[in-house]
């Protein structure tokens, strides 16, 4: 199946969002809700989304790869690709579901400006600022928040932040389901770091910082990332040359750790976290999305114009197959149930 992809025509949400009735949202006396978007989007590409790498820079050093107005594009292309089966226009979600899932990507990534460290959760330092913009409602910016704050860090040092939401609640009258809307916008973050979030001309030049080499590495390395969701699965391309494969590429790994690396082990890793990315989203976006598999193709050329291949090009899917792990303890499986046979037969026996 690797390498027989076509690339499926996927309609935009923000075109289809963009022509929604109003009678589709809460009742309000402002602005439209259409036209709060288009505006809070607006300035968010001019005056904002600019300026997170610096803002990033100069508070804890290194250089991210994109974060700009293209990379919350790919974001918003990728959700859509993933809704877009079958072919009605996105079925899955309510029009005032996607208002607060568009402004959510919008503000995902924008708290890297106060700082990477926990920057899922400063989007609301900015957020503060389109409070006019966005309407009055407080219970409309905290649902924005929510859905927003899950795609990535901890919450009592695990990474199921999507669990800590509601599954669904009401959001001025109408229904809004957070786990669903931040699984999407979670899985979709992890299938947009591409080719386009590398600093080409840093990398030319050499003034990546060492920590963050191979972070731009591996962005520039995967040139193809198609959404095939009539297939239920997802389609990785990746191409680099030989002198980036036989040479190491500083990463940052602690807070003053940076170790050396190879861009293949970085693949291998990375593709690895997006597999378990799409097991646990999938948890959560089955009812809207079902993506099963991963396939992932890389290719190594001697040079830009070679058209031949240095090495058989690797090729491998990632997904769940076999009989489960059947070596986890329930208490392992299970650690909200404290009672086994032992203690209940000494609560029942009122032995100790």
């Amino acid at each position: 199946m690797i390498g027989k992809e076509y690339i499926p025509e996927v309609p935009s949400l923000t075109d289809w969002f963009a022509v929604q009735p109003e009678k589709h949202f809460p009742q309000h006396d402002g602005i439209p809700y259409t036209r709060r978007f288009e505006d809070v989007a607006g300035l968010m590409n001019k005056l904002v989304h600019p300026h997170v790498e610096k803002g990033a820079i100069l508070k804890d050093g290194g250089l991210l790869t994109d974060h700009g107005p293209y990379h919350v594009e790919t974001v918003i292309q990728r959700a859509a690709s993933l809704l877009s089966y079958p072919k009605d226009k996105f079925p899955h979600l309510s029009p005032y579901e996607v208002y607060l899932f568009l402004l959510a990507i919008h503000f995902h990534d924008v708290g890297n400006i106060l700082g990477r460290d926990k920057h899922e959760t400063k989007h609301a330092e900015v957020m503060k600022e389109f409070d006019r913009m966005m309407g009055n409602e407080m219970v409309e910016r905290q649902a924005i928040q929510k859905i927003a704050g899950a795609h990535g860090g901890k919450i009592n040092g695990s990474k199921d932040t999507i669990s800590a939401l509601l599954p669904a609640g009401p959001v001025l009258g109408q229904v809004v389901r957070y786990q669903t809307l931040a699984a999407i916008l979670r899985f979709s973050d992890e299938l947009a770091d591409d080719s386009h979030r590398a600093n080409r001309i840093g990398q030319s030049l050499g003034f990546i910082p060492k920590e963050s080499e191979v972070y731009h590495a591996y962005a520039k390395s995967l040139h193809s990332v198609l959404v095939l969701p009539e297939e239920h699965r997802v389609a990785l391309h990746y191409s680099f040359l030989k002198k980036d494969a036989i040479r190491t590429f500083g990463k940052k790994t602690g807070e003053d750790i940076v170790k050396e690396v190879y861009l293949l082990d970085e693949i291998y890793a990375r593709t690895m976290k997006m597999h378990f990315e799409r097991k646990y989203c999938m948890q959560f976006m089955q009812e809207a999305v079902r993506i099963d598999a991963i396939d992932v193709r890389i290719e190594v050329y001697e040079d830009d114009y070679s058209i031949e291949t240095c090495i058989d090009p690797i090729g491998y899917r990632l997904q769940e197959g076999g009989y489960p792990n059947t070596s986890i303890k329930f208490s392992e499986f299970c650690p909200d149930v404290k009672l086994d046979g032992s203690a209940l037969n000494a609560r029942l026996t009122g032995s100790s």
